[in-house]
């Protein structure tokens, strides 16, 4: 019997959550079109926390097990005191990818710049599926910036 969306959920990251976290962080940039560095886990581990604690990462749950997170920190621009939610990473584990779940976790995204009253810029780097990104994010109300995506700009 296949997966419903009910099957799936969004909750906010604890720091149980951190592994799961670096895993996608891992995932993310072994698959990319583009060069990352290799991961600092004493660092990932700082940042996961701050963001856990600020409440700007998010996680898919299906079966009680970490299936994909969204995540992001509240920074200033460089010219202003103005701050907004820049994500930082945008995983989910390619047996659960599909537009709905990731609409899902976009959406809870949204709405912790909706609380905080704050814009949304998603910064994706992987350089893959360029028009199908764009197309699923202009859909899900944000617009194309340069190379990123914002919201309630």
């Amino acid at each position: 019997m296949g997966s419903t969306m009910t099957d799936y959920k969004v909750v906010k990251a604890e720091n149980a959550h951190i592994k799961d976290l670096q895993r996608f962080t891992q995932q993310m940039c072994e698959q990319a079109l583009i060069a990352f560095p290799n991961m600092d886990i004493p660092k990932s581990t700082r940042v996961a926390m701050q963001m856990i604690k600020d409440e700007t990462a998010l996680c898919l749950i299906k079966d009680k097990k970490v299936v994909g997170a969204v995540a992001g920190m509240i920074i200033k621009w460089v010219f202003s005191e103005s701050e907004y939610l820049s994500e930082m990473g945008f995983w989910i584990d390619k047996e659960h990818r599909t537009v709905e779940t990731a609409t899902m976790l976009l959406n809870e995204f949204k709405d912790i710049a909706d609380r905080k009253m704050i814009p949304c810029i998603l910064n994706p780097r992987d350089g893959k599926e360029i028009e199908k990104r764009n197309k699923f994010f202009e859909v899900n109300g944000f617009r194309k910036i340069g190379e990123t995506y914002g919201y309630g700009l």
